[in-house]
């Protein structure tokens, strides 16, 4: 094989090198956008579900009021 050869072999591996690192990199970007959609989505569950706690605790209470623990202490 002459040294021609090598080159034009050696160069076709080298794009060969560069469409799977490119096709690569592309699955990587795909794959962090639905990593991020994900996290969007079970942070948005988690705080629908805290809310709902709140609202729920809130209509349990109905008006009763709360009195922080500090001003607890402070009874004459």
């Amino acid at each position: 094989m002459s040294r021609q050869d090598v080159q034009v072999s050696q160069r076709g591996e080298l794009e060969a090198i560069k469409f799977e690192n490119e096709t690569l990199r592309r699955r990587v970007r795909d794959l962090e956008l639905v990593v991020k959609k994900y996290r969007e989505r079970e942070s948005a569950a988690v705080e629908k579900t805290a809310q709902d706690i709140v609202s729920d605790l809130g209509m349990k209470l109905g008006k009763a009021t709360v009195i922080p623990k500090d001003d607890a202490k402070e009874d004459p």
